[in-house]
């Protein structure tokens, strides 16, 4: 009597090289959607077609954010200190309106920039490149994957510190005619490599 043995299998390889190797070797229509279409902000998830799957969206670095606050404070803390006690120790009416005027204007500038921040966003799907960028003049740049020829992450030395890059994706267009201009899209202070995984794995 013959016994069958059956060969152990070995448990599955969590490499990220392995993962770019089996997500690439699927056709796009059987990636899977990685994030949720709810994070998108409206005006993006509108840009999106049924068929495309969301890889990765995101605003910058949150890192940035509370830098960019605390830079901001500091440099308006004689700004607010003034504001402060003109209040307290107002005279007139002028003194007071001027206390709160300082005030304001501090609260305003780091509303701007809260405001800044959560409308700049980025998007990669299975096809395209979505950047969303401005506070008065907003603006969306969208550029299809098939499209980039070139790949720059570049790294100021506050990103170096924070581990943070600059990834900028020159399509066709905008490699040869850098100067006219293309339809290049920038991702500012975010984890290259977390836009990398996603774009090799939409490519």
């Amino acid at each position: 009597m013959k016994m069958r043995t059956t060969k152990p299998t070995s448990p599955p390889n969590t490499d990220d090289s392995s993962f770019f190797n089996r997500t690439a070797a699927l056709g796009g229509e059987f990636v899977e959607e990685l994030i949720p279409r709810s994070r998108i902000p409206r005006e993006i998830r509108e840009l999106i077609c049924g068929n495309e799957k969301v890889l990765f969206a995101d605003n910058p670095s949150k890192t940035i954010l509370y830098l960019r606050l605390i830079l901001s404070n500091s440099l308006q803390l004689p700004l607010t200190v003034g504001g402060v006690i003109n209040i307290f120790r107002a005279e007139s009416l002028l003194d007071l309106a001027a206390g709160i005027l300082a005030l304001l204007l501090v609260a305003l500038t780091n509303y701007w920039i809260c405001v800044s921040w959560k409308q700049t966003f980025y998007v990669i799907t299975t096809s395209r490149l979505i950047a969303r960028a401005g506070f008065f003049n907003r603006r969306i740049k969208v550029a299809p994957i098939r499209n980039v020829q070139e790949i720059s992450v570049n790294t100021g030395w506050i990103d170096r510190w924070l581990h943070l890059n600059t990834v900028h994706f020159a399509t066709a267009a905008n490699t040869f005619l850098r100067i006219a201009g293309g339809v290049g899209v920038t991702f500012k202070s975010v984890q290259s490599r977390t836009v990398m995984r996603a774009f090799q794995t939409a490519s």
